[in-house]
């Protein structure tokens, strides 16, 4: 909180220097021991510098300047990181073949009548009632706002569509357009292009019918009890600080016992564009997920056109 303190006396000068008593008001408001500092940084955030989008890059001996040349050049880079065939080179071949051929034969003979529980009203408000507002909206341009604000007719409508995309396994091709923008990481290298990550602005729709059927995987997961209870990431009500926390507290026993703590991790490079599809829905079916959801995630995995957007001039197509 020292730290914090300092701050608050920086910014108190500085509005001294600006005659500018926004900010000694501000700081009158949250006291001399606030219990919290997020409203302080949710300030310094809101001043902050806005993104002027990507700088010069440079490869080898090679410098990219216009837009169109930084373009092109993350449009290489993300068919290199998409490509699913080189993915798949990766693993033993005779391996990566009785797994293809596993799946199609099992797609191919189970049967698609099963009984399908649809999308209720219900579920739909709730998901509506989830979604962030400040989310961005992808090629359609239609926002989480909006589909908050929305009447019950359009709610109805809406419901219908995604349960027959469900029950056809069938994916609008608009939903698969993707707008990409490339957010540099924390370091002090932004001209290199392997210093930004893609961040993937898809259709607000697509992503509530995304919600509804995740919601319907996880009831499945968890009813059958799939996922081990370590796992932290992407669950509700944890995060992966979870098992930061249990692993400080097991590594300050172990001192106060006077033991050994030995910790072993791995970060794999674009572990989440790297996945193995065909390797992910063999693993869906062992695990008996119904079939009508591998369908569709099978479709909605298809690739797709993606809107390479670089900075607000320009932008590139890119499969």
């Amino acid at each position: 909180m020292n730290l914090y303190f300092r701050k608050l006396n920086y910014i108190s000068i500085i509005s001294i220097i600006r005659k500018d008593n926004r900010w000694e008001n501000f700081l009158k408001k949250q006291g001399k021991h606030p219990v919290s500092s997020s409203k302080f940084w949710k300030k310094i955030k809101f001043y902050e510098p806005k993104d002027k989008g990507i700088k010069t890059l440079k490869v080898g001996g090679n410098i990219y300047f216009s837009d169109e040349e930084k373009a092109n050049l993350f449009k290489e880079i993300l068919k290199e990181t998409f490509n699913e065939e080189r993915q798949g080179n990766k693993y033993d071949e005779e391996h990566h073949n009785s797994t293809t051929e596993s799946v199609e034969n099992e797609i191919k003979n189970t049967s698609n009548k099963e009984r399908i529980k649809l999308f209720s009203l219900n579920e739909l408000n709730k998901a509506i009632k989830e979604l962030k507002n400040k989310a961005s909206h992808g090629i359609d341009e239609v926002s989480n706002i909006l589909l908050k604000k929305a009447p019950e007719s359009f709610k109805i409508e809406m419901l219908k569509l995604f349960n027959q995309t469900l029950a056809q396994s069938k994916v609008p091709d608009d939903w698969k357009n993707t707008i990409i923008k490339m957010i540099p990481k924390s370091t002090n290298e932004p001209h290199n292009p392997k210093n930004y990550r893609p961040i993937s602005l898809t259709s607000c729709i697509a992503k509530l019918c995304e919600r509804l059927i995740a919601n319907r995987l996880r009831e499945i997961l968890k009813k059958n009890k799939i996922i081990i209870k370590q796992q932290s990431g992407f669950r509700f009500k944890r995060q992966t600080k979870d098992n930061l926390a249990f692993l400080i507290q097991k590594t300050q026993e172990s001192f106060s016992r006077k033991k050994k703590v030995a910790a072993v991790f791995f970060d794999i490079s674009q572990a989440f564009d790297k996945v193995w599809h065909c390797g992910l829905i063999k693993k869906l079916i062992d695990h008996k997920i119904p079939i009508i959801y591998i369908k569709w995630l099978m479709e909605f995995l298809k690739l797709s056109k993606k809107y390479n957007k670089i900075n607000p001039g320009y932008s590139e197509y890119c499969t």
